[in-house]
């Protein structure tokens, strides 16, 4: 995990060394109740990645993602400095 600020944006970065997620699984995760091929069985709603979205975009940001399948994923929340 790391923060900080960058290019006028505060941001929380997490990393995981998951499984990873290719593109079309990418493009979904942050819909609300949306749960991928292998976690369905989990416990959960898929409600958690689409809030943090709305959060993100009630503040004028955004959550940025990048994975691979086999590779994990990185998660990074960004809000601009000045964000009212």
């Amino acid at each position: 995990m790391s923060c900080g600020v960058k290019n006028d944006s505060y941001f929380i970065s997490v990393r995981d060394e998951g499984r990873g997620m290719d593109k079309s699984t990418k493009e979904k995760i942050f819909e609300s109740f949306y749960r991928g091929e292998p976690d369905r069985s989990a416990e959960g709603f898929g409600l958690g990645l689409s809030q943090v979205m709305q959060i993100a975009r009630y503040y004028g940001g955004i959550v940025d993602v990048d994975s691979e399948p086999g590779k994990g994923s990185l998660f990074t929340f960004k809000i601009p400095v000045n964000a009212e």
